[in-house]
């Protein structure tokens, strides 16, 4: 018997054959050959495979940037000078907003601007007034977690005619501003 070794169980008394050798080899050779053959394609196939299908995806809905009033100028708008205008920019979008220019929004107040009511009954008139469009340029920041991103901004062009009526003197002039791209 070349190749072949008898094996005893210890205690049973038996004797039972064991393969042991070349033809143990051969078979276990086989064995792993015929695993590996069906394995590799197969993990080849999972990894390296393809394949097709549908999907959906919502895009977000933008909301419209807000301007409103900042703080209070405390510099003086006189017959033909010129004073600052204080704007805040509100975005509630979670991405930021260019702003390419500030223009007079002529459909709000009278032709844009607003006159407290005082000097508007005293003859002050929103004619007096006029707002040199700003194409300086503002991103608004995104909003956060925290809420909507916001902007402070500062801006000249607010104008007194040098003919406007004493009734403007001490007046209240809101100006109402459009955000454009």
């Amino acid at each position: 018997m070349t190749g072949r070794r008898l094996a005893v169980e210890h205690g049973s008394g038996r004797r039972r054959r064991m393969f042991t050798g070349a033809p143990a080899r051969i078979l276990l050779t086989a064995a792993l050959v015929a695993l590996s053959l069906t394995a590799g394609p197969v993990a080849y196939s999972y990894w390296a495979g393809s394949g097709g299908g549908t999907g959906n995806g919502r895009a977000a809905t933008t909301v419209p940037l807000t301007l409103s009033r900042g703080e209070a100028m405390t510099a003086t708008l006189y017959p033909g000078g010129a004073a600052l205008v204080v704007v805040t920019a509100t975005n509630a979008n979670l991405s930021p907003i260019y702003i390419g220019s500030l223009a007079l929004q002529s459909s709000q107040g009278t032709d844009g601007f607003g006159i407290d009511s005082a000097h508007a009954a005293a003859g002050c008139a929103s004619a007096s007034f006029t707002f040199t469009r700003q194409t300086t340029g503002w991103t608004v920041p995104a909003a956060t977690t925290n809420g909507s991103g916001t902007l402070p901004i500062t801006v000249p062009g607010l104008n007194m005619a040098a003919s406007a009526s004493n009734a403007c003197q001490g007046a209240e002039v809101i100006v109402f501003l459009k955000a454009d791209s």
